[in-house]
């Protein structure tokens, strides 16, 4: 059941994904979900790997603030939510500046002049 419901879910943002793409560009609604959708599928990786840590991190805050259990933090819908909505903005937060280190260090590796030139 897990593989089918990942496949469905694969499947539903393909199909949103053209469906999106088909819709008249001149709608400003529709450009600003394009480029979500543009840098989500750009930083994906970093909000993948960010993402399982900062929930961790922020389900031992709860449990440390509410004086509960991890599995009531977990399974109470309130608490749920808060650790999701927080964890998506901290990761996106975090993909935020690791693609900004990121294009830096880019800019500064084509100020190093070449060492085969030197040669």
């Amino acid at each position: 059941m897990f593989y089918v419901n990942a496949i469905m879910g694969i499947i539903t943002i393909v199909l949103f994904s053209i469906l999106i793409s088909k819709i008249n560009y001149k709608n400003n609604i529709v450009n600003k979900i394009m480029d979500f959708h543009y840098w989500f599928g750009r930083n994906s990786f970093y909000i993948m790997a960010t993402h399982v840590p900062v929930k961790g991190i922020l389900i031992v805050l709860m449990v440390m603030l509410t004086k509960k259990s991890s599995t009531f933090i977990v399974n109470d819908y309130f608490y749920a939510a808060v650790v999701f909505a927080t964890t998506c903005a901290l990761s996106s937060l975090s993909s935020i500046i690791v693609t900004k280190i990121k294009k830096h260090d880019e800019e500064m590796m084509r100020k190093i002049p070449n060492t085969k030139d030197r040669v």
